[in-house]
């Protein structure tokens, strides 16, 4: 009767893990495996009864079919009771299941339970070598020698190889059969869109790799599609890195519609691409859904102000997140407000990245106030944005007025502080541990007073204008003249090189070294040019501010106040009068 035995049920043997009786009670069926059929797998069992009063030994064979039923062939019959040796060890000669433990069983053979079943579709010896060769010599490729040596490596990590699309083609069937590749690392290969479709039909059925690498291969918007219909199907990577493949808004639902529907995914890092504001939405309602990706990298891509404001009000529903980059994006003083919102309601995030983002000074109050809130936030980095050494001295006061600050790792970039900063810098990493990098420190030296006052430096040491107009009054010149003189193509500003040769060449008292101090200080936005205009004013202003001095000085309090208004606004006067007058 199938499945029955004179010494009670056999158990069944069931992938992915076949046992046998302790080796040192098999005996061997080589003889029998040539006796193996089509339509069901032969396993014979050789079992000997131990006993010490030299029991006659039986032995029966079992045939499993392909159903799993298995039934008894001839053989003699072997004791059913348990008998114990020497040592006091028993040894299981016959009963039930439940009669049997893991240690009564020894067996080499150990397999997936997939690979057992379908041997065919698996490939871990050099037959994968061979499908890649076969495949290069089909497309006329040169073979990658890397791919032969690794092919079976659980991390198979070939940058700027050169696949290209076709090199990423032969690679498909033996990537589909592999099953010890977890990491697949293909960064700066130039795959291309074609490529990227290639990879994502293979990948899409494979259980096996969990980490996908794609820098650099410019897959663009086509291949990007390619890889979120491959994270809608595969549920198996929960990293995925597409650095630099020029992708942009027009996908930007794809990726939405991706990361509502896959809710495994970890680790998404689409920095250096070219999303901008109307992405920045869709990732935002995107990261409302998605409580699971904990990484999201979106650093150097196109988002303005509106753009980061959004994502950074996506923090305020979100309670997956734990680290964000937004570096190099235009976050701007709109933004740091939003931070310092979301840094308020959000109680996961541990690690933003806001460097290179345009903060001005004002914009570090709130950021400062952001994280005198916040008790979750660990690492955060604000380096390499305008706020100054004042705006530096904010953020880190934020920090330290919040006695419940999770944060260890404070970073500045290259900003320069004061004496102020490292004193509290000093007492937060004495107290709390806390480790903040900077640039340097801007040293506070007194000034000096010369000792000797060279006597161009007097009255007009802090007045370019009246310094220029009192040498060339004194050299005979009225000043607008001068200047205009100087003005060859009628633009109304005087190359700062003709000026100072012009005023190193005549004989007006100026040495070159004063000279070139003064073309210094009249070259205000340092392009080189000097505004006639600029000038003009200036000196209109110097000459009103005497005549007004001089007015009011000979005013007495008797005159009449409409008078001594009217003498007022008559010595201001306007440019044109001014021109007119020079």
């Amino acid at each position: 009767m199938p499945g029955v035995s004179h010494g009670g049920v056999v158990p069944s043997i069931r992938p992915p893990r076949l046992k046998s009786p302790p080796r040192t009670q098999l005996k061997s069926a080589e003889d029998e495996s040539s006796k193996q059929s089509s339509v069901g797998l032969i396993t014979t069992i050789k079992q000997r009864a131990l006993d010490d009063d030299d029991k006659g030994r039986g032995e029966r064979t079992y045939v499993i079919d392909d159903e799993g039923e298995d039934y008894e062939q001839e053989g003699d019959e072997y004791e059913d009771d348990e008998e114990a040796d020497d040592s006091g060890a028993s040894h299981v000669s016959s009963g039930s299941p439940d009669d049997l433990t893991d240690d009564d069983f020894d067996t080499d053979l150990e397999v997936d339970e997939e690979e057992w079943l379908n041997p065919g579709k698996f490939d871990r010896g050099p037959k994968g070598v061979k499908k890649y060769l076969t495949s290069c010599q089909d497309l006329g490729i040169q073979p990658v020698t890397y791919i032969v040596k690794h092919i079976h490596d659980t991390q198979l990590i070939m940058r700027f190889h050169g696949l290209g699309p076709v090199g990423m083609k032969a690679l498909m069937e033996p990537l589909e059969m592999n099953t010890t590749i977890e990491k697949l690392d293909l960064e700066g290969n130039h795959i291309l869109g074609e490529g990227a479709r290639y990879l994502s039909r293979v990948l899409r059925e494979n259980v096996y790799i969990t980490e996908l690498i794609l820098t650099d291969n410019k897959i663009g918007n086509a291949g990007a599609k390619s890889v979120c219909d491959l994270l809608c199907r595969n549920k198996t990577l929960v990293y995925v890195n597409l650095t630099g493949n020029n992708i942009d808004d027009s996908v930007a639902e794809t990726f939405h519609d991706m990361l509502t529907e896959n809710t495994e995914i970890k680790t998404l890092v689409l920095r250096q691409n070219n999303f901008e504001d109307r992405g920045a939405q869709l990732f935002q309602n995107a990261l409302n859904e998605n409580d699971t990706l904990e990484t999201l990298d979106l650093s150097w891509n196109h988002f303005r102000p509106k753009g980061c404001v959004l994502l950074t009000e996506a923090l305020k529903e979100n309670i997956g997140l734990r680290y964000l980059s937004l570096s190099m994006n235009g976050l701007g003083l709109e933004g740091a407000k939003a931070i310092d919102e979301a840094l308020e309601t959000n109680c996961t995030l541990s690690e933003l990245d806001i460097s290179y983002c345009r903060i001005p000074l004002e914009g570090a109050k709130h950021i400062a106030s952001g994280l005198e809130k916040n008790e979750n936030l660990q690492k955060f980095n604000i380096g390499y944005n305008p706020i100054g050494a004042e705006g530096g001295f904010v953020v880190l006061s934020g920090v330290e007025r919040n006695e419940s600050s999770a944060i260890i790792q404070l970073d500045f970039g290259n900003l320069m502080v004061r004496q102020n900063f490292t004193t509290l810098q000093e007492k937060l990493e004495e107290d709390r541990g806390l480790s903040v990098m900077y640039g340097g420190v801007i040293l506070d030296i007194p000034r000096f007073r010369r000792s000797k006052t060279e006597p161009w430096m007097t009255t007009t040491q802090k007045d370019p204008v009246s310094r220029l107009r009192d040498f060339v009054e004194r050299a005979g010149y009225q000043l607008a003249d001068f200047m205009r003189s100087l003005d060859r193509d009628q633009t109304f500003t005087v190359s700062k090189t003709d000026l100072g040769a012009m005023l190193k060449g005549s004989d007006i008292g100026m040495t070159d070294k004063q000279v070139d101090v003064l073309m210094e200080q009249l070259d205000k936005d340092g392009n080189g040019q000097i505004d006639i205009s600029d000038i003009v004013e200036g000196n209109q202003e110097v000459m009103s501010r005497r005549d007004t001095r001089r007015i009011l000085a000979s005013t007495t309090p008797d005159d009449d106040g409409d008078k001594e208004k009217q003498l007022l606004e008559n010595a201001m006067g306007d440019l044109k009068d001014f021109d007119d007058d020079c």
